[in-house]
């Protein structure tokens, strides 16, 4: 599972992705797109302006599977 951090102007959001890009959780206004590729989040969060993306972690134990 990896750890990024959404943001734009209207909020900011931690996300978790597995290894197919596809969202699996974190905050709740975001629920909807849990079990979507990570695209279809990016792409509403861009609308909104002022969009980017930020890695927060890379957990060791997904990439050994």
């Amino acid at each position: 599972m990896r750890l990024f951090v959404f943001s734009s102007h209207k909020l900011t959001v931690r996300v978790r992705l597995d290894e197919a890009n596809i969202v699996r959780g974190d905050a709740p206004v975001i629920r909807k797109f849990i079990g979507q590729p990570v695209l279809n989040l990016a792409r509403w969060m861009y609308q909104q302006g002022g969009f980017w993306v930020k890695p927060l972690q890379i957990d060791a134990r997904s990439s050994e599977r």
